[in-house]
């Protein structure tokens, strides 16, 4: 499902949301993009595809949409073949037929919202903040299996959680190079903001 337009861009050039979800552990991936073209909602299916290859699971069989111009396009049904996914999608105008997503967008845009808030942050942030709800949804129990979490279940590790921290809290980079071109005094880090955990 995607989600958008926002009202205001963010910080990364992001005015809509894309949201995946796996049914079967309830594994969530967002990503936010600049537009509702077809070529960026294929670039995060593509994106779920290798995630899933590079895991070693099968892709889903099934991929329900709703019936947006970018999930009816001649180019997303041709990427949807080329997965091997049956693309089904729901009837329009009727939002109880994608009620998981829907309750989805509800819980994780009410996590960006207290994020933003609470620390204080631009609400231009707002991208940072939907991607690292999502990483919080998925240590939450897996639906298949609840003895471990949705990211376990789909990745089969568990999360480092020593990468998570409060979001947009103060943090130090370290500067890249040799501390022999850099001198004896100089700081070797410079003071940054921690806006969420790598892929």
């Amino acid at each position: 499902d995607t989600k958008g337009p926002l009202e205001c861009r963010s910080v990364d050039g992001a005015l809509h949301a894309s949201l995946f979800v796996e049914m079967h552990s309830r594994f969530v991936d967002g990503k936010c993009l600049p537009n509702l073209q077809t070529t960026s909602v294929l670039s995060h299916l593509k994106r779920i595809v290798l995630l899933f290859r590079k895991i070693g699971r099968d892709v889903a069989a099934r991929l329900r949409t709703d019936n947006g111009s970018s999930y009816t396009s001649e180019q997303f049904e041709e990427a949807c073949r080329l997965y091997g996914f049956v693309h089904e999608t729901t009837v329009p105008y009727r939002g109880q037929h994608a009620n998981v997503t829907e309750r989805y967008w509800r819980t994780l845009f009410g996590l960006v919202r207290c994020m933003i808030i609470l620390s204080g942050a631009p609400v231009t942030f707002w991208s940072f903040a939907f991607v690292y709800a999502c990483v919080c949804l998925n240590l939450k129990n897996s639906r298949s299996d609840p003895s471990q979490t949705r990211y376990q279940a789909i990745t089969g590790r568990p999360f480092p959680l020593q990468a998570l921290h409060v979001l947009f809290c103060d943090c130090t980079a370290i500067v890249p190079g040799s501390p022999d071109n850099m001198g004896s005094l100089p700081p070797r880090h410079v003071p940054g903001m921690f806006v969420g955990v790598s892929s």
